[in-house]
């Protein structure tokens, strides 16, 4: 692959990945990541202390949702697929709460509820920091000329941190596993049934390491989601395998360019080296579908 072709995808990769992980560097506080879908989250009940300020890092796999809390401090936050959002917040008083969703979501609204344990005893809420007068400076310090020290300068942070490429990928791998599954059964081409074996093993495999390694680093399982696939849009098709590669080009080109833009922000070298290693793999597949596809399908 030329190297213009895989700057660009680099490039359509951080766009892609921005979306995902809007809000998502790393934070210095507690973070939890939650799942929204029709109708429920997951994790459905968390636990945070009483004075401590806590991210949660959203995202949804089906629907628009909303979380908001006056009692402890959560503002309305909109949660839609696709990409990630932060909210922070400080519990002040210890106990049990209900937090609903705050967006209409259909007919299983009343009940998607999120139940938040604050522990800990009550903690008195912040006050206001005084304002101090302002003082007239030094002369010396007005007429000085020495020059002031440089700043530090500041790491930019990574659009997306290990975390959430796991929790991105695996999704991505599933819907991936079942459109390679279905390949096996119903496609009509033998190249197509033996491409989509092979990613049947590789993506079985790649889920399995991630969430080792989620595991491993996080001390949980990878959150579970309902995650939509493009094995809908091949229902009832006249030409199966032409709708298949269209799904699947897109498919394995998104995975390649967000590992190429995550690679460089995450910090387990064996996950660097998975991203480079899943993204050399799909670019490889995408040649190979336009290849087939160019050549079964001639523009007319």
């Amino acid at each position: 692959m030329s190297t213009h072709r895989f700057t660009f995808i680099r490039t359509l990769g951080a766009a892609a990945l921005a979306l995902l992980a809007s809000g998502a560097a790393a934070m210095a506080h507690p973070s939890i990541d939650i799942v929204a879908a029709n109708w429920h989250f997951t994790p459905s009940t968390i636990t945070v202390q009483a004075g401590q300020t806590s991210t949660l890092r959203l995202t949804s796999t089906s629907g628009t949702h909303g979380i908001a809390s006056t009692d402890l401090g959560i503002a309305a936050t909109t949660i839609g697929p696709g990409r990630f959002v932060e909210v922070a917040f400080t519990p002040h008083t210890a106990g049990t709460f209900r937090v609903q969703c705050s967006i209409f979501c259909g007919a299983g609204h009343p009940d998607m509820v999120l139940t938040v344990i604050v522990t800990g005893a009550t903690a008195a809420a912040p006050a206001p920091a005084a304002t101090a007068a302002p003082t007239a400076a030094p002369l010396a310090a007005t007429t000085s000329s020495a020059p002031s020290a440089p700043k530090p300068a500041t790491a930019p942070k990574p659009l997306i941190d290990d975390r959430h490429y796991i929790i991105v990928m695996v999704a991505h791998e599933r819907a991936g596993l079942q459109l390679a599954q279905v390949a096996v059964k119903s496609a009509h081409h033998q190249e197509i049934r033996t491409l989509a074996k092979s990613l049947v093993v590789r993506n079985t495999a790649a889920i399995a390491q991630l969430k080792k390694w989620y595991a491993a680093w996080y001390g949980a399982g990878v959150p579970n989601s309902t995650t939509a696939t493009a094995t809908g849009a091949l229902t009832g098709v006249s030409d199966f395998d032409r709708a298949l590669v269209v799904a699947a080009i897109p498919h394995e080109a998104t995975d390649a360019s967000l590992s190429l833009a995550a690679e460089e922000g995450l910090t387990h070298p064996e996950l660097r080296k998975f991203a480079r290693s899943s993204a050399t793999a799909q670019l490889s597949d995408v040649q190979t579908l336009w290849r087939l596809y160019s050549g079964w399908y001639p523009e007319r």
